[in-house]
C-alpha cells in the first residue's frame, strides 16, 4: 500500500490490439499471350537442305551423263545399243499428224507459256526458284542447238542430232513443273512431265528426226539444267540470308 500522499500510478494492461491483415492484391488470372522475341524480317520459305543437296547430286549427274554421251558419240557418231534396241521396237520413218502434234510440246510458245506460269507459280514463295525456272529453258536449249550439236558432230541426213532440241525443251518443261509444283502434287507434277517427255521422245525416233540416244542426251540435258539452276539459286538465297541474319545478331548487342 503506498504512503500517504504519494500518487498512485495504473498498471492496467492496454487493450490487445490485431496487427493489421495484409490483403493480397487481386490478380489477373486471364491467359497472357506469349511473347515472340524479336528477329529478323520473315523470309519467303526455303526448301530442307536435303533436298537441295539431293537436287544438285541428280543435277550433275544428268549433266555429266550429257557429257559422256556426246564425247563418245564425237568418236563414233553411229547407232549405238540403245538406238538399235528402239529401232527394233519401234521402226523409224513413220509419218503421222498425232507424232508431230506430240513434238510441238518443245515449241517456243509452249516452252515460253510454260516459263510464265512457273515463274508466277512461285514468285511468291520462292523468288530464286522462279529466277532459275525463267531462265534454265532458253539455256538448256540454247546449250544443246549452239554448243554440243556443232561440237559433238552427230548427224542423220546431214541434220545435227545430238541432242534433240525438242526433247531438250519438253524435259525442261517437265522439270519445271516438277519444281513449280508445292511439295503435295509434286509427285503427280513428276509423272505427268515424265510421260510428256517420254512420249514427245518417243515421237521424235518414230518421226525419224532422232536417234534414241539424241533424245535421251536432250531428256538429260533438260532436266539437268533446271535441277543444276535451282539448286545454285537456293543455295545463293540461303546464304544471303545466313550473312543477313548474322548481321543482325552482330548488332543487337551493341546498341542496346
Amino acid at each position: 500500500m503506498a504512503p500517504p500522499g504519494t500518487a498512485v500510478t495504473s498498471y492496467a494492461p492496454a487493450p490487445h490490439r490485431r496487427p493489421p491483415v495484409a490483403v493480397a492484391p487481386a490478380v489477373d488470372r486471364r491467359p497472357v499471350a506469349p511473347r515472340r522475341p524479336p528477329g529478323p524480317a520473315r523470309r519467303p520459305a526455303t526448301p530442307a537442305p536435303a533436298q537441295r543437296d539431293a537436287e544438285l547430286v541428280a543435277a550433275v549427274v544428268l549433266l555429266l551423263a550429257v557429257g559422256a554421251l556426246g564425247a563418245y558419240l564425237r568418236v563414233r557418231p553411229g547407232p549405238i545399243l540403245l538406238d538399235r534396241l528402239a529401232s527394233g521396237v519401234a521402226p523409224a520413218r513413220h509419218h503421222g499428224s498425232a507424232l508431230v502434234a506430240l513434238t510441238r510440246l518443245g515449241s517456243p510458245p509452249v516452252v515460253l507459256a510454260g516459263m510464265v506460269a512457273g515463274a508466277l507459280a512461285t514468285i511468291r514463295r520462292h523468288p530464286a526458284r522462279a529466277m532459275a525456272v525463267l531462265a534454265g529453258p532458253p539455256l538448256a536449249i540454247g546449250i544443246g542447238q549452239w554448243v554440243l550439236k556443232p561440237l559433238v558432230g552427230r548427224t542423220l541426213d546431214g541434220v545435227l542430232t545430238f541432242p534433240s532440241g525438242t526433247v531438250t525443251a519438253v524435259a525442261a518443261l517437265a522439270t519445271v513443273a516438277v519444281v513449280a509444283t508445292p511439295d503435295a502434287w509434286r509427285g503427280v507434277a513428276g509423272v505427268v512431265g515424265g510421260v510428256a517427255t517420254v512420249m514427245t521422245a518417243a515421237a521424235a525416233v518414230a518421226l525419224g528426226w532422232h536417234y534414241a540416244s539424241d533424245a535421251a542426251g536432250g531428256a538429260a540435258l533438260g532436266a539437268g539444267t533446271i535441277l543444276l539452276l535451282d539448286s545454285l539459286a537456293r543455295r545463293l538465297v540461303e546464304r544471303g540470308a545466313a550473312r543477313g541474319a548474322a548481321g543482325a545478331e552482330a548488332w543487337r548487342p551493341a546498341n542496346r
